[in-house]
């Protein structure tokens, strides 16, 4: 009994398992290959620090006008001064973090996206000058 429950579940499965192969699955993200991959993944990782270093802003602008707004009492000018405090602390981790990650990025052979990168510099200027005079 037992022998032909396991070969008919074997002959209903197995025709499964061939539809299963001919699945045609599409990438859902904008890259295909790794070297692409590395570029989409550092600028995620530049928008994540960049939204959080607008909300540290806000944080310390917030802590600034709890010590503006205290009205002399002690309690609220020592909530204002740790929410800068830390506030200044996370800026520096946010630093450091985008200074560590541009550095792995680098090394790893990835890049972050720059914006900026397809803008002329003063080296490219200077060599079209050169060239247009000779």
């Amino acid at each position: 009994m037992s022998k032909l429950f396991f070969v008919s579940l074997a002959i209903l499965i197995l025709p499964l398992t061939v539809l299963a192969a001919t699945t045609n699955l599409d990438n859902p993200l904008p890259i295909n290959n790794l070297s692409q991959g590395a570029g989409y993944i550092g600028s995620v990782i530049k928008q994540i620090l960049g939204i959080i270093g607008a909300v540290a802003l806000l944080m310390m602008i917030y802590g600034g006008l709890t010590m503006v707004m205290s009205g002399g009492n002690e309690k609220k000018v020592a909530e204002g001064k740790n929410i800068v405090t830390y506030t200044a602390i996370g800026l520096v981790v946010i630093f450091m973090s985008y200074t560590a990650i541009t550095f792995f990025m680098n090394t790893l052979g990835g890049r972050i996206e720059d914006e900026y990168r397809d803008l002329p510099t003063a080296s490219d200027s200077a060599a079209n000058n050169s060239s247009q005079t000779d």
